[in-house]
């Protein structure tokens, strides 16, 4: 009984982590998309001043269909680099949480001994983390005459 216990445990531990650790690499990520200019698609009454504020507003305020794409081209270099900086027994372990996320046995994946990585199931899990960044940030408040985004639920800053 007690391996079922510590196999319990176990789990819980690496889902922590690995939720965790989802957090900061779609930090990382956000940190190169603000980096590049806002593009301006929305208007000039969106105060966005890189192409990270004009992601959250698109975001919040859509998403914009036929934008899914540009996103997906503009992040997936980031997303790529991410990954690919990330520690090989690291990235494996993330990606047994990912196979516990989706459904799929991680030994077909990971490989025994464990050493795979599953690049489109981590893109995804950073993506999403990324995501949910951009929809729980800040957006200009009109009623209010604010001007600029705020920072305050921006864990990209940190």
């Amino acid at each position: 009984m007690e391996g079922l216990r510590e196999a319990k445990l176990l789990c819980q531990t690496v889902s922590r982590f690995a939720v965790e650790r989802f957090q900061r690499l779609a930090t990382e990520v956000i940190a190169h998309i603000q980096t590049y200019p806002a593009c301006a698609l929305f208007g000039d009454d969106e105060n966005a001043s890189n192409l990270w504020d004009d992601y959250c507003y698109d975001q919040q305020t859509g998403p914009v269909t036929f934008l899914e794409f540009a996103w997906s081209d503009v992040f997936e270099p980031h997303l790529k680099e991410t990954i690919g900086a990330l520690d090989r027994s690291e990235a494996t372990l993330l990606t047994f949480y990912c196979c516990w996320d989706l459904y799929e046995d991680p030994i077909n994946i990971v490989g025994e001994p464990p050493n795979g990585i599953y690049e489109d199931a981590l893109a995804a899990e950073i993506m999403d983390a990324v995501t949910r960044v951009a929809l729980n940030r800040r957006l200009p408040d009109d009623e209010e005459g604010e001007d600029d985004w705020s920072e305050d639920d921006d864990p990209s800053d940190d």
